[in-house]
């Protein structure tokens, strides 16, 4: 990189008064880089990082494509309508941030990024998923959430080393059973769509620690839910779920487990056995009777957002966990 590609680019941070830091913080391999643009020919010539968000920006010199030292590059939160093909020139590029843009589209050029292991498109105005997201073989981290695909786009099952897919807001009816080919994947968001079940397939997956539906019209969970051993989180709230499986307290390793808005009347007795688990959200359920082995959950604290109140003396009375253990397992609470 020569002398003169430095000047343009002080000269356009300047002009675009883009500050040298600016407290916005990205993290890279463990390193925080505040918002900005560095000031010094010798941060510019060996910059790896460089952190872009929310300066409202609508293009960037082509000079920037030859920061050729670039591994992470934050553009996230700026008015791009399009992406330059000069970023191929990124040969190193590892993490790229393009989020909350307007891109419709990425340039034809941008397969070249093959050493590229997280990208995040969400927040964009994609219609159509960029096929050529597809030839980028070594991508663990995919985001594409807020984008009205519609329909859930098959290419994104060639990237078989995902480790986090998150695909939140984009419209989806349904995941296909080829979900099973993401072997690797141990975090998946597929909160906000529009799924009324999810394939056995995804149950499949052995390494999966957190799987967030929230906010779907799922109605059944199957059985095969409690193969997935790592699970750590599982989010099912907003959904229209009546009942669920005696195997989810195969769930040895679960922590988190959210119920909250559903239409559940009762919970079955294995999720007392889930010995790791901090809490169990059941808020707006419309709970009428628990099994016994609740009463020590109850006790524990364990189960977030019961119904906690009852009618004593024509008044709303907010009821201990040893009158919710009358109400909800013997039945014995008298509302007056």
């Amino acid at each position: 990189m020569n002398d003169k590609v430095i000047d343009v680019l002080l000269k356009w941070a300047i002009e675009n008064k883009i500050p040298e830091k600016e407290g916005r913080t990205i993290y890279f391999r463990g390193k925080a880089v505040e918002a900005g643009f560095p000031r010094t020919i010798n941060e510019i010539k060996n910059m790896e990082i460089l952190n872009l968000s929310r300066f409202g920006l609508k293009q960037i010199p082509t000079e920037l494509f030859d920061l050729e030292n670039l591994k992470c590059l934050n553009l996230e939160e700026n008015k791009f309508n399009n992406l330059s093909e000069y970023i191929s020139r990124l040969k190193n590029l590892e993490n790229l941030n393009l989020s909350r843009n307007n891109l419709i589209e990425l340039p034809q050029e941008f397969h070249k990024l093959t050493k590229l292991k997280a990208l995040d498109i969400g927040n964009n105005k994609f219609t159509k998923f960029p096929n050529v997201v597809t030839e980028l073989n070594n991508l663990t981290f995919f985001s594409l959430g807020n984008n009205d695909f519609g329909i859930f786009p098959i290419e994104i099952l060639h990237h078989t080393k995902l480790k986090l897919l998150s695909i939140p807001r984009c419209g989806f009816f349904k995941i296909p059973p080829q979900i099973d080919k993401l072997v690797n994947l141990i975090y998946f968001n597929a909160s906000n769509n529009k799924l009324s079940e999810i394939p056995l397939e995804l149950c499949g997956l052995s390494k999966l620690e957190s799987l967030n539906l929230e906010n779907n019209q799922i109605e059944l969970l199957p059985k095969e839910i409690g193969n997935l051993q790592k699970l750590k989180s599982l989010n099912l709230s907003y959904n229209k779920l009546k009942i669920l499986p005696n195997e989810i307290g195969n769930l040895q390793k679960l922590k988190s487990l959210s119920l909250f808005n559903n239409q559940l009347e009762t919970l079955p007795n294995t999720i007392c056995q889930l010995r790791l688990i901090d809490g169990c959200d059941v808020n707006d359920n419309p709970i009428k009777f628990l099994p016994q082995e609740y009463e020590k959950f109850i006790k524990k604290g364990k189960l977030y957002n019961l119904p906690p109140y009852g009618m004593v003396k024509g008044k709303l009375k907010w009821l201990t966990n040893s009158e919710l253990i009358q109400k909800y397992i013997y039945g014995k609470f008298q509302e007056e």
